[in-house]
């Protein structure tokens, strides 16, 4: 086999990791085992692992770690079957290869746990698709669900304020609806069912000091899934070889999208926020600023009026405030909550000449990019292929976990309420025959004929003549 046989690769992959700890500066590997009860080799449980390029990356990062568990079949997560011994691996992997890193500032953990207790200095959020999941399972309804979202979403007061009132009234209404059902008859409305759940844990409005930066989802862990592509059915040792190869090239393009910029004066900043940036000035152009402040530099801005027109319009007015300090504030909140200016404050710059570039926060710039994707992989393939058996063995798989059932192993994730709150309204399903695209009303079996299908009998199924 290419990367050896499943049972060796327990025993090859500490040596592989060790060396290639021992040629990338600052990496790091640790293997859980166990002493094997009848003796000889001991019987790996856990691997972990940390490349140095990814912890020197990690400075010049957002403070963020986005936890989510990444899907892996075969022999990395879930249940597996090894083809030739039989055995059910149950080994998990999670990218938090960054969680080494000693903390020497504050760092905030989105996901669905509870981070707080283990690091007394991680600041926890929770990610808004998991509340949203667990808001559908209790009021099972989708376009609520949407709604609840924008709640989370939303950087104003008075939007915010707005959509927790209809949320409360459509809630309630949908509790009363469906009372008759088991299943919600003690369903609470919206406020109730979130009154224990601390607004700074899902709220972006309520985010303190901007320590999301605005990632309200573990999405961006979900992008590492793309590493992962290709190696689900692999023993370990290709598993580690292919997120190598998957790092080295994730590095390589990265940087080679950032440093032709380098030499260019005209761009400041990485490609999505270059674009946010124009955006934002463009917007900028269609509100009307009036200076408010003697010694400040405070203004009021108001915004243009999408809908209407003449006399029936009205415009929202922002209040915002330019330091000498080189802090900004604005009453929607958005400076505050994203570290980016938002159009009322690239409205006010113009207005008193002041380079809104400087309000910017440094993790954007891409010096702060280039940095960030210009280290350096080295491989181990010039050392060792670590596809032959030790000789003698140092590790083995868990006896223990031994599977006796046959049949085709998992290739796809189970799907789960999370899937059921983002999924597209659910197709008619027919509950006789089970079809999709209608119900039993519509059941072709049921249906009565037309005239004009009917027989001489008035029966479309038999050839007798009528009966007058």
């Amino acid at each position: 086999m290419r990367f050896g046989t499943y049972k060796d690769s327990y025993d090859n992959l500490p040596r592989m990791l060790a060396t290639i700890v021992q040629r990338n500066t600052g990496s790091y590997y640790d293997v859980k085992q166990f002493p094997n009860p009848e003796g000889g080799p001991s019987i790996v449980q856990r691997v972990f692992f940390c490349l140095g390029p990814c912890v020197r990356a990690f400075q010049y990062c957002r403070p963020i770690l986005c936890i989510d568990g990444t899907f892996l079949t075969r022999p990395v997560q879930g249940h597996d079957t090894d083809k030739e011994s039989g055995l059910m691996v149950t080994i998990e992997f999670y990218p938090l290869h960054l969680l080494l890193l000693r903390v020497r500032i504050p760092i905030v953990g989105i996901g669905s746990w509870n981070v707080s207790p283990l690091w007394p200095d991680v600041h926890g959020r929770w990610c808004m698709r998991h509340l949203a999941a667990n808001f559908h399972d209790h009021f099972k309804n989708k376009e609520l669900t949407d709604m609840f979202k924008r709640l989370c979403y939303q950087n104003q007061q008075r939007k915010f304020n707005a959509l927790w009132k209809l949320l409360d009234e459509l809630t309630a209404k949908q509790v009363a609806e469906s009372s008759s059902s088991t299943s919600t008859r003690t369903a609470n409305p919206f406020s109730q069912w979130i009154q224990d759940k601390p607004k700074e844990k899902w709220a972006l409005l309520y985010d303190t000091n901007g320590r999301r930066y605005g990632i309200m989802t573990t999405n961006i862990a979900e992008s590492y899934n793309m590493v992962m592509r290709g190696l689900r059915g692999l023993p370990l040792v290709g598993c580690v070889e292919f997120i190598m190869y998957g790092y080295a090239k994730y590095f390589r393009e990265r940087y080679m999208d950032i440093s032709a910029d380098l030499t260019n004066p005209s761009v400041l900043f990485g490609k999505w926020i270059t674009e946010y940036m124009k955006t934002k000035m463009d917007k900028a152009q269609k509100h009307n600023v009036v200076s408010m402040g003697t010694r400040n530099h405070r203004f009021e801005v108001a915004c243009k009026d999408r809908s209407r027109r003449g006399v029936r319009r009205e415009r929202t007015v922002q209040e915002c405030l330019i330091g000498n300090n080189g802090i900004i504030h604005c009453s929607c909140f958005k400076p505050q909550l994203l570290h980016l200016p938002c159009s009322h404050v690239l409205a006010a710059c113009r207005e008193v000449s002041v380079d809104p570039t400087a309000f910017v926060s440094l993790y954007y710039k891409k010096e702060t990019i280039a940095a960030t994707w210009e280290q350096e992989l080295y491989g181990y393939g010039m050392v060792r292929t670590y596809i032959e058996p030790n000789v003698p063995k140092w590790y083995i798989p868990d006896p223990s976990m031994k599977i006796s059932h046959k049949g085709r192993r998992k290739t796809r994730r189970i799907r789960n309420g999370m899937d059921e709150a983002e999924a597209g309204k659910r197709p008619k399903q027919c509950t006789q025959c089970g079809a999709v695209g209608h119900n039993y009303k519509k059941y072709p079996q049921n249906a009565v004929p037309g005239v004009a299908e009917a027989g001489p009998s008035g029966n479309a199924t038999d050839g007798a003549p009528p009966s007058f």
